[in-house]
Order: C-alpha cells, then structure tokens, then sequence
C-alpha cells in the first residue's frame, strides 16, 4: 500500500455518463510532510527550552508574534503583556532608530549575528545583549526569528576588570608581578616612573637587578611556599636607572594560578618617611634632653593619677625611686590639707580644662613635704604638666609675712605717726595711728588716696599742713619742731620729719613722713627753764651770802652769790 491523491472527473460522451479518475503517487509528499512536522515539533522544543531569550516577530511593524519563557523571565513581562504587541509599545529599544537601521541590514542580506544593543525590561533597566536575527518562513509567512544573549554581567565584570586594571597600573605604589623564576611578569607605571626604565625593559628583568640588597630569606622560595601562602612585609632598598638607592617597603603576597606560583609585591618608596623618622628621632631625643636636664619637674600622667613618664628633678626633688612614683597615684602624695583642691584640679583637667598655677604640697620619702606649682594642660586622659619646687619661696614668703607683721605691730604701737606717698602724693602707707587721725579705721583704707579724698571723710585733719604737698624738696627735713595752730585755734607743737625715698638709680619714687606732738614736752622744757631762771634771780639778789656745789663735778667747786 501507498498514498495516492486521487482526482475524478464526471463526463457525458456520446449519451453516455462517464467518470474520469486520475491516481498519483504521493509517498514523498507525505514523507516530506512528516519531516517538516518534526522539523516543526524540535524547532518549538528548541524555542520554549532555550536558555536565550528567543523571539518571533513581525519584520516589518516589530509585533510580536511568540516569545519563550527565557526571553519572560529576562524581560520582566507576562506572555499576555507580550504577544500582539510591538517593539515601539514595550519600549523594548533603547534607541528605535537603532533598530530602524539594523531591521534594513536584515532585509538587504537575511540575517545578523551577535549584534551587540541595548534592550529595555519591564522594570526601565537597561541590558546589555548579543542580538541575531534571520528571516524565516512559517507557516507561508516570513517572520523574524530572533536570538539574543544577555551579557550585562559579562560587560560589568569586564568593566569592573578594566577599572582595576586602571587603578593598578595608576597606584602611588610600584606593583610588581613576579614569576617562579624570579621574572617581572607585570609592572605598573609607577614603578616604570621610579626605576627609570620603560615597561618592556623591566620585563625583561630580575628581582635582583632592581632590588640588589635583598638578603637570601627574603628572596621567596615559591617550592617551599606552595604548601602554604606566605606573605611578606619589610624594609630594603630599591636601585634605579641612574643607579641611586632609595629606602623602600616591601609587602609581596603569594598566591598561584593556572597551576604557578606568583608573587604580587607592593614596593612603597619611604624616602619621605625616613626623613621624617630622623627629623622626629632627633626631635625625640633633642626633647628627651631637655626632658631629662629641666630643672623643672616635668610629666605626663593620666587623669586616673598614674604617672607614665617624669624627668629625673622628681625624685631628685621628694627622694623617690622611679619605680616607687609609678606604683602610686601622685596624688598618694599630697599632703591632706591640699588633697581636695587637688582632686577638683584634676577632674577640671579632666573636662580638658587647664589649670594654671596651682599650688599643693608633697610629701617626700623622709616625711618632710615641699611645696610645689603646676602648670598642666589636658589632652583626652593624658595630663601635660610642669611644675616647680617653690618651697624656698614659700619660707621666704612665711618670713616677709611675719617681719611684715612684726613691723606693722610695731608701727602700730608706737607713739608717732607715720606715712609715706608716691610722686603723685597717693597714700601707700601707713599706721594705725595716722589712719585714725585722719579719720579712717586701719590703714588699708587709706591705701590709693589722696588729699582731695581726705575731704570727703569730714573735718579737715588737724595736721593737714604737714602731709599735704607733694615732693619738692630732695633734702630730708629731720626733728623739725613746729608750733602749729589748729582749726580749734590751739596752738600744739610738733616734731616732724619728712625723708625723701630713693631707688638704686638715686631716683626719688617715694616720701616718708612721721610727726609727734611734742606739747607737753615743749611746756614742761619751759616751765624748767623759767623755774632755773627764777632761781638764779633768787640766788643773786638774796640779802645773805648763799653758794652751792653741783654733785655732777664731784662738788669740786662752790658759787657764791653777791651776798
């Protein structure tokens, strides 16, 4: 048996009725057929299981015809949101006029292959993709079978890889790549910069020609270093070109690929950095001496109270060990009076507060304490402080004190008035009696003032003569007896004295001036002189012969009257 397509035919010849029948074999159309289903069955397998995006189109208006599930997924739409729609109402072309002009190739040639365009998803984002396209019949219609291949992660990583690649080859540092053998696999620009030689030149190198000081241990040993990765960090020094060397540090890490061993080396040009490593050493120790030959007492201490460093003048100073002023806190040391005022320093210098010449007392390592003045500046926990051993100053302060005491006492106690001015006739000083006679309590009222204040007080002083005026004359006027008349209109005799004060140049800054009132001395001289004159009157008119012996001169010789 066989296929046959059979055609018949009704025919009328000659009265009769006859029917004509033609038979034709149609064996290969069928086989023909049953391939093209096939054909048809593995193209929609090939379609739907893709792992491209597939799509079939219409070439003309870009309408879509069917699209597989990979071309959905990658898309973003719904196979409703798809089908029968166009390019141009998805928005699916970055740039329609791109496909405009790709859609013409196609026409003019049939087909186009791994065309690389921007295709848009459903959620706005932009895709990098391989495009292919060829025009095909189906079903008696040409269509556009379409093929595209995502590479927007191929393209990243690749613009990810160049970026690196960039930025090595730009680093501040030489980087080096170096083989087994001790090759320059790789270099960078900067390293080109440094060493003075061009990119192929140093390729063509060893390790040794530009790093001629490095010791055997730090030359890797890429056998011994397969078992495990090694990095290593250190110092050396670099030759370049023209033959200089220069200081370096070296950080290389060992890592294989592809089946060998490399060793990525970072070399870091530390010329700079030396430097400044001999300028802060001979800063440090320039510092450590003067640290150490202060006569001050210099530290550094925590606001927990520990010192972490002092210069030798503390333990010159209150007798410690160093070990034994580490151990405590330094306020362990001060003296109880002074320990509350020294904590409140301390938490003032803890709110990164200074404090400035604070005055406390130590005890030192005999019992005996020491009085000490800081100056300290905070800086986070740490305490920057430089002190003095002010206790001479302080004994000789206690002593000033009581001398100063001991001669107000005496001023005060002592029946004359004293005072002294400047050039400008203000008061500096004065007794307690003087203050009172001019009507003030004590006498640092009076301190700052002068004459025109002394009117404001009330009644004028009865001895406002003699402290009024300024300094005119430069010779001192000693024991000088006035008879003065006072606003009462009693007249009262006065010894005064007013004693220019000089400096060292000779210079007259000051005036002392004191007065005492000498009446009833001056009345009881008179009243003894008119007595020895009435006496002589006596002796000389008396009518009877009288002599006397005065018992001075042992009553050597008598006098004897007219008598």
């Amino acid at each position: 048996c066989f296929p046959v397509e059979v055609k018949a035919r009704y025919l009328n010849f000659g009265g009769q009725k006859y029917y004509i029948a033609f038979a034709r074999d149609i064996s290969e159309r069928k086989q023909a057929e049953q391939a093209l289903r096939e054909k048809e069955a593995l193209f929609s397998t090939v379609f739907a299981l893709s792992p491209a995006p597939m799509t079939i189109t219409d070439p003309d208006s870009g309408r879509f015809i069917d699209v597989n599930d990979r071309w959905l997924k990658i898309s973003g739409y719904t196979r409703e949101e798809t089908i029968g729609y166009t390019v141009h109402e998805l928005n699916f072309w970055d740039d329609p006029a791109e496909r405009a002009t790709i859609n013409k190739r196609i026409k003019e040639i049939g087909f186009i292959q791994d065309e690389p365009i921007l295709f848009r998803t459903k959620s706005g984002k932009l895709r990098d993709n391989l495009w292919s396209a060829v025009l095909v019949t189906l079903g008696g219609t040409e269509v556009m079978l379409s093929l595209a291949y995502d590479i927007t992660e191929r393209k990243q990583a690749e613009e990810a890889l160049r970026l690196t690649q960039f930025v090595v080859d730009n680093a501040v540092d030489q980087v080096l790549l170096i083989d087994e053998e001790n090759h320059l696999s790789y270099v960078n620009a900067q390293a080109c910069r440094s060493l003075g030689y061009s990119r192929d030149e140093l390729l063509r190198m060893q390790v040794d020609d530009i790093f001629p000081h490095l010791i055997p241990e730090q030359l890797l040993d890429f056998k011994r270093l397969q078992a495990k990765p090694h990095s290593l960090v250190f110092e050396s020094t670099h030759q370049n070109r023209s033959g200089q060397l220069y200081p370096v540090e070296i950080r290389s890490n060992y890592f294989e690929y592809n089946g060998r061993a490399y060793n990525c080396v970072f070399v870091h040009d530390i010329s700079e950095r030396k430097k400044s490593e001999e300028i802060l050493r001979a800063k440090t120790e320039e510092i450590d001496r003067f640290f150490t030959i202060s006569p001050e007492l210099l530290c550094i201490a925590t606001t927990e109270g520990f010192f972490v460093r002092h210069n030798p003048k503390w333990q010159e100073v209150l007798g410690y060990s160093q070990t034994e002023l580490q151990q405590c806190r330094f306020y362990d040391f001060v003296h109880p009076d002074d320990l509350v005022e020294t904590l409140q320093a301390i938490n003032q210098l803890a709110d990164q507060q200074s404090v400035l010449q604070f005055v406390n007392r130590y005890r030192c390592k005999d019992g005996s304490y020491r009085w000490v003045e800081w100056n300290s500046i905070p800086s986070g926990n740490l305490i920057y402080a430089a002190a003095r051993d002010i206790t001479k100053q302080k004994q000789i302060e206690q002593a000033l004190h009581k001398a100063h005491r001991m001669l107000t006492d005496v001023l005060d106690h002592i029946p004359v008035r004293v005072f002294w001015k400047d050039r400008e006739n203000r008061f500096l000083g004065c007794n307690r009696r003087f203050a009172e006679d001019v009507g003030y309590a004590t006498p640092a009222d009076l301190i700052g003032r002068d004459e025109l204040d002394m009117l404001g007080v009330g009644q004028p002083h009865k001895y406002v003569d003699l402290y009024q005026g300024g300094i005119k004359d430069e010779e001192p006027l000693i024991n000088n007896e006035e008879l003065v008349t006072l606003p009462d209109g009693r007249r009262v005799w006065l010894r005064t004295s007013r004693i220019p004060l000089r400096d060292t140049n000779g210079t007259i800054y000051a005036i002392l001036g004191t007065y005492e009132d000498i009446t009833e001395y001056k009345l009881a001289r008179e009243a003894l002189q008119e007595s020895e004159q009435n006496f002589v009157q006596l002796f000389e008119s008396g009518p009877v012969p009288m002599g006397y012996a005065l018992e001075g001169d042992g009553f050597k010789s008598t006098t004897w009257n007219h008598a």
